[in-house]
């Protein structure tokens, strides 16, 4: 593509300048007014191409072909002269032949970018749908632990509620012998002290028959 822009403005130079060489040679002003039409062609040619490549290749190519009949017919009418008709004649061959071969160069690129792209996008989704799977196995490791950790909560709630259960009962148990030894700690007591009574009773009862009998 730098080749087809660099040869088309050198060519238009070129071409400007034969026109103004005619016109000053031969006074032809229809010579300078072709040269300069030629030239603005051509650098029209060299801003299409990168932009519009097939639209530059056929303003370059019509312009280039209509130089060379026009100064290969005049070489053989009145002769071959280097300047400006064969310097014309070589460089719209060689433009011609620049311009076909930058288009097919660029054309083949560009099928092969577009070959590629679809690779690119099948890499990618290979590359989404391993990341797919490796998240849908992560997740299924994720739910079976979670499963087993279930089971085994469970059970230690089991355990801890039947822990409990036996903790419970035997709690009962030590109450019920605590109030059981203070009840018969009651009754003992109260045993002494009707025991005691019942001897503080005799003992006044002697002492008043004693009384009675002095």
């Amino acid at each position: 593509m730098k080749l087809a822009k660099k040869v088309l403005l050198v060519f238009a130079l070129i071409v400007i300048i034969g026109g103004l060489y005619g016109m000053i040679s031969k006074e032809s002003v229809a010579s300078l007014i072709a040269g300069v039409i030629s030239g603005a062609l051509l650098l029209y040619s060299r801003w299409l191409w990168g932009e519009k490549n097939l639209a530059g290749l056929i303003v370059g190519l019509v312009v280039s072909i209509a130089l060379l009949g026009r100064f290969a017919s005049a070489a053989v009418k009145d002769g071959l002269a280097m300047w400006p008709g064969g310097v014309v004649i070589f460089f719209s061959v060689v433009t011609i032949v620049v311009l076909i071969a930058a288009f097919l160069q660029e054309k083949k690129s560009a099928s092969g970018s577009q070959e590629a792209q679809p690779v690119e996008e099948a890499s990618v989704d290979d590359a989404g749908q391993d990341e797919s799977g490796k998240a849908e196995a992560e997740e299924a490791e994720e739910e079976g632990a979670a499963t087993t950790t279930e089971p085994e909560e469970a059970e230690e709630e089991k355990k801890s509620a039947s822990g409990s259960q036996e903790v419970q009962p035997a709690g009962e148990a030590s109450v019920d012998d605590a109030g059981q030894a203070e009840s018969g700690k009651a009754e003992v007591e109260e045993a002494e002290e009707d025991g005691a009574a019942t001897t503080t009773e005799s003992e006044e009862a002697e002492e008043a028959e004693s009384s009675e009998d002095a």
